[in-house]
């Protein structure tokens, strides 16, 4: 068993080995290993319970043509080196459709946990996911950290809310986790506040700490908001396309079902109680993208607003 979090592998170089032959040059220096990209997401089963594989954005060609992200399975991970990724040079199991193959993934109901939101059965509001504990060798789950913003969450901590206590998706209005209603009453997990008793009433009467929203906007900005992956792609697709895309046949919402006891499986998801919502609008998916972009954009500024202020 191999502990990690999704903190872990955001943004690190995703590279592939070099055939023996060409790892040294001619003049007998070493060559680096090939760069794929940088890992951007870490996609989840249906289910949410377990870590299926990562997204890899590839650099433009050119600087100016956008490609498509590269999904590599969690199991052709080769190794985890300093702020390096190793993933097979050529492996058609290990990427793409192969992949998705191999695993028999229902690949338009997979999850991006990684910023989305998260509210109790009974519609309390938690936070949105901030990381994840998994497995890296299995991907099962281990627990969720849930918070309010960066600096909120340096300050009073993080609930960390075990994966049994997942209920499972909602697809209503943007998406979001469901959870048991009883992770509301979790304890807080580190955090200054925590360690330190009045750590926060000291630093506000300083004038140290930069505003909840600017907080929000920083620390949410550094992940796009969690959401259905057909959703996303189809999404994309048709904010770079010239012409209006055209939603994929039979990728509409996902029902939530729920999983048998003790599962571990790729596939299935769970029953929320809501009734199955209706097949999501494209233009509305790529608006949404669209205004994420936006905030992420503006968090610095977002960020210089409510540190002055706070500091008068």
């Amino acid at each position: 068993m191999r502990p990690c979090m999704l903190s872990d592998l955001m943004g690190l170089k995703a590279v592939q080995p070099l055939p023996e032959e060409k790892k040294v040059r001619r003049n007998g220096k070493p060559r680096h290993d090939k760069r794929l990209g940088k890992v951007h997401q870490v996609v989840f089963s249906p289910n949410g319970r377990q870590v299926v594989g990562i997204l890899i954005s590839r650099p433009d060609v050119a600087g100016m043509v956008k490609r498509d992200d590269v999904f590599c399975a969690l199991d052709s991970i080769l190794e985890i080196r300093d702020r390096e990724l190793v993933v097979p040079a050529d492996d058609p199991g290990a990427f793409d459709d192969g992949a998705r193959a191999r695993l028999k993934l229902d690949w338009d109901s997979c999850i991006l946990w990684a910023g989305m939101d998260v509210h109790t059965r009974s519609g309390k509001d938690l936070g949105y996911i901030s990381d994840v504990r998994f497995d890296l060798d299995s991907g099962d789950v281990a627990f969720l950290c849930v918070g309010d913003g960066g600096v909120a969450r340096s300050l009073v901590g993080t609930l960390e809310i075990p994966s049994g206590m997942m209920a499972g998706y909602s697809p209503k209005g943007d998406g979001y986790m469901v959870v048991e209603d009883a992770a509301a009453n979790l304890q807080l997990s580190g955090g200054a506040a925590a360690k330190a008793g009045e750590a926060t009433a000291r630093m506000k009467e300083n004038g140290r700490v930069a505003g909840k929203q600017a907080a929000e906007a920083i620390d949410k900005g550094a992940y796009q908001a969690g959401r259905l992956v057909g959703k996303a792609r189809r999404a994309y697709r048709e904010a770079t396309e010239d012409e209006p895309a055209v939603p994929e046949v039979g990728a509409g919402s996902v029902e939530v079902q729920p999983a048998e006891s003790g599962s571990t499986a790729v596939q299935g998801s769970y029953e929320d109680g809501s009734e199955p919502a209706a097949k999501p609008n494209v233009s509305d998916a790529a608006r949404a993208v669209g205004r994420q972009l936006g905030k992420t954009k503006g968090m610095w500024k977002a960020f210089k607003d409510e540190f002055d202020e706070a500091s008068k």
